[in-house]
């Protein structure tokens, strides 16, 4: 049996808080480490976010060829220090303890990037409980519900 949890709104919630501090500070980091004004970074930004049907500003700049994966993952690794999940609102949903009971592989999917999904299930307690975590990456640009978003999970967990 194949379990695949959406993290975001569903294992922990709501998410409004998060994505607002999250999105802000992605889009501090990206002008920081590439140079761009407030203008010109909101302007790229709202370009990128239609381009490539994200909200996540770091993700769309590295979609874009102006971030390297290797750059992206130290950037989206710099978004999550020293955050306070409790500021976030990050906190378990009743009876998320019961996932540990669940048979069979469990596969976390989330519009967040790996790095965030990683450090939210971590902070849930529950990581360990995943076979494989998988976020709206450099090699995986589309978020859910789109199609394309689910294509990441590997043929064999696939019903």
């Amino acid at each position: 049996m194949i379990w695949v949890f959406d993290i975001d709104g569903t294992l922990w919630g709501p998410t409004h808080t998060a994505e607002t501090i999250v999105t802000e500070r992605s889009k501090a980091i990206v002008q920081k480490h590439l140079g761009f004004t407030p203008d010109e970074i909101d302007e790229q930004s709202r370009t990128l976010r239609h381009r490539f049907r994200t909200q996540v500003t770091l993700l769309a700049f590295c979609r874009f060829s102006l971030v390297d994966s290797d750059t992206y993952d130290a950037l989206a690794e710099e978004v999550v220090q020293d955050l306070d999940p409790n500021m976030l609102g990050i906190f378990p949903r009743p009876g998320l303890e019961s996932i540990r009971d669940l048979p069979g592989t469990k596969i976390a999917l989330s519009n967040n990037s790996t790095v965030f999904a990683n450090w939210v299930l971590h902070h849930l307690g529950i990581h360990d409980e995943f076979t494989r975590v998988i976020g709206a990456d450099y090699t995986n640009p589309v978020k859910k519900p789109y199609p394309d978003a689910y294509k990441m999970i590997p043929l064999s967990n696939r019903i």
